[in-house]
């Protein structure tokens, strides 16, 4: 019985001093400036890290299609791609409210489309020391002004893709016009509140 008696003091002993850990390592974390992440930043996070894992999954499609199979994804994706931009276009001169919803939609398509390019095109693999940024805006951007870079970089994008076969700069560039399109696409993703699908 004084077995248990004491076991059962250590055990609250053990947990009382975990809890003064666990608020000590908080207190110290604040004092430091480093906050933890509130639920909208935990989902924004997750949101971010499912669309890398379905970049990868559309690599993985890519590999296993043969050159016809591929270039119908290619084509499919390239029109739908512009008709989309052409869409974002007339939302953005709408005098008309545009639903948040719908803005989404547009966007995730683009997102899906520009990924979808990205595995199966074949242009050059990016070098891993330059950075992208090109004063990309900040995901606390107006809305319209990151819609407005989203809509420049599928311009660029099909300027560069269309002088690739001729130009290997062209073919690097229409990579990075890509990889835009995509951060471009999740920054407003985020700023819109939209959870990426599973």
């Amino acid at each position: 019985m004084n077995s248990c008696i004491r076991s059962s003091s250590l055990f609250v002993r053990f947990g009382l001093a975990a809890s003064f850990a666990l608020l000590c390592c908080t207190a110290v974390l604040r004092a430091q400036g480093i906050t933890q992440p509130n639920k909208a930043q935990i989902a924004a996070g997750e949101a971010y890290e499912n669309r890398r894992i379905q970049d990868g999954m559309e690599k993985d499609k890519a590999a296993v299609r043969n050159k016809e199979e591929r270039m119908a994804v290619v084509n499919e994706a390239f029109k739908r791609l512009q008709l989309l931009h052409n869409e974002i276009m007339s939302m953005m001169t709408s005098t008309d409210t545009i639903e948040n919803a719908k803005i989404a939609a547009s966007i995730e398509e683009v997102r899906l489309r520009a990924s979808q390019l990205n595995a199966n095109l074949a242009l050059p693999v990016l070098s891993k020391s330059r950075s992208d940024k090109d004063g990309a805006p900040t995901p606390d951007a107006p809305l319209k002004d990151q819609l407005s870079a989203v809509c420049g970089d599928i311009r660029a994008f099909v300027k560069n893709v269309n002088l690739s076969p001729s130009d290997a700069k062209a073919g690097v560039q229409a990579r990075r016009d890509l990889k835009a399109i995509m951060e471009r696409s999740d920054q407003i993703l985020l700023k819109l509140g939209v959870p990426t699908k599973a």
